[in-house]
């Protein structure tokens, strides 16, 4: 046995690279996705107000916003959640309503109250597919830090994760 590896090492040598470059164009080539293409009847509209507090909030954020977002056709639920800075409104359509529509609607409605909001709002309207859910979510607070060092505190955090690729230090 010793004696055919010698003896044929050049054709070995050749097969295993045609075997490597086929697994690498194999590889370059795979279609793989974590979650399908499904895009459901909903509508997710998510405005950050960094540290304002909830009522505040929802007087000045969620209930303009939930306002506009009414007024769009083809609505047939809404429901929304808000916390300290932030607001997460769910729009959701009828079945046989055109999506892409509909998030223009939204979007226009909501560039009509834009100039209400308070300034510094940031707002994102995305339709709704497996990849726009969080995975985790975290929250920091303390009676001796500012919120200014904890924020730097939690961005160093999850710099130093997607880093490291998820290993602690």
């Amino acid at each position: 046995m010793k004696n055919f590896f010698i003896s044929h090492k050049n054709p070995l040598v050749v097969v295993l690279i045609l075997i490597l470059a086929g697994g690498l164009f194999s590889y370059q080539h795979l279609k793989t996705s974590l979650f399908p293409e499904i895009t459901f009847p909903k509508i997710k509209i998510i405005a950050d107000a960094e540290l304002q507090p909830v009522n505040q909030m929802m007087i000045t954020v969620t209930r303009p916003l939930e306002n506009a977002v009414k007024q769009v056709p083809d609505l047939h639920l809404i429901r929304s959640t808000t916390s300290r800075g932030s607001c997460e409104i769910s729009a959701y359509m009828n079945w046989n309503a055109d999506i892409d529509l509909s998030q223009q609607r939204i979007e226009s409605q909501i560039e009509k109250i834009r100039n209400s909001l308070p300034p510094g709002v940031n707002l994102s309207v995305e339709k709704m597919n497996p990849s726009i859910l969080p995975v985790s979510g975290y929250t920091l607070e303390s009676h001796t830090q500012s919120p200014i060092a904890l924020k730097k505190t939690g961005y160093l955090y999850h710099q130093t994760i997607f880093i490291t690729g998820g290993r602690s230090l």
